[in-house]
């Protein structure tokens, strides 16, 4: 999704205002390649829970935890708050949030390993639409992504602070007393419950979780048959044909589908 709409360009396929300023011909005008970029947001956390890394704990183990989940605290303000009646919780039907837990075994001079958590908050459907554009028609040179998931009303990155909040919450009001004693993240609840210092963390460890794509959409740049709009003989059977729906879940499969779909759509035009 990354390297195709740059490909599409130097072969003079894209806007003629971008094509324009790359000194390429216009062989056809796509306004839409290297637009509609989608890929899933991620917020990187840490979780200390103080307790021993045993012989047969996760951390040991080295097995990671995943969940797919949309709760949130009954309750809550529109961030993530609790306020009041904030420990009663109900799952929502939507699953929005992807939650990856990564155990690590953390061992200071002098003291028992005690057991912490990676953690990762990727959100399944992201509302960011970013672009693609070729620096220039070198194809050496790599491309400049725009991707701003504060731009607007910012609501990604809101999104991901809220989940952080109630995630924090979840742990402190549900987890078992052995955990509570030393439980502690990182960044601090402090941090995250203050609107400003939660906005700056995001702003400075927001990442993608390298699954981009849109960028040559189905019915924008390429047809049903994943053939390029005004040209023959050229498909497109990478992330950057699938829709935004596609960020519902991990793109693997549909890329693995739009692969065998172009497949059969060459050998069938001969």
């Amino acid at each position: 999704a990354l390297q195709t709409p740059l490909l599409l360009l130097r072969s003079g396929i894209g806007h003629p205002a971008e094509l324009s300023r790359l000194g390429i011909p216009v062989r056809v005008a796509s306004e839409h390649v290297g637009a509609h970029l989608q890929d899933h947001l991620y917020l990187p956390l840490r979780i200390n829970t103080g307790l021993p890394c045993g012989g047969s704990s996760n951390a040991t183990a080295g097995r990671m935890l995943v969940a797919f989940y949309g709760s949130f605290v009954v309750g809550s303000d529109a961030s993530g708050r609790p306020s009041g009646g904030g420990t009663r919780w109900r799952r929502q039907r939507r699953r929005d949030i992807e939650l990856q837990l990564s155990p690590v075994c953390v061992k200071a001079p002098g003291s028992r390993a005690l057991l912490s958590y990676k953690a990762y908050l990727i959100l399944m459907e992201s509302k960011t639409a970013g672009r693609v554009v070729a620096r220039s028609a070198d194809p050496r040179d790599p491309p400049v992504v725009l991707f701003d998931p504060f731009a607007g009303d910012g609501a990604d990155a809101l999104a991901l602070l809220r989940h952080a909040r109630e995630l924090y919450a979840l742990l402190r009001a549900l987890g078992p007393p052995e955990l509570q004693a030393e439980l502690s993240f990182e960044p601090a609840e402090e941090v995250l419950a203050d609107d400003g210092r939660g906005a700056r963390y995001c702003s400075q460890n927001l990442g993608l979780w390298q699954h981009p794509l849109g960028t040559a959409r189905i019915g924008a740049v390429v047809d049903e048959r994943l053939a390029v709009i005004g040209t023959e003989g050229l498909h497109v059977a990478d992330a950057s044909a699938l829709p935004g729906s596609a960020l519902a879940g991990h793109p693997d499969a549909g890329v693995r589908a739009l692969g065998s779909l172009a497949a059969m759509f060459v050998a069938e035009a001969g």
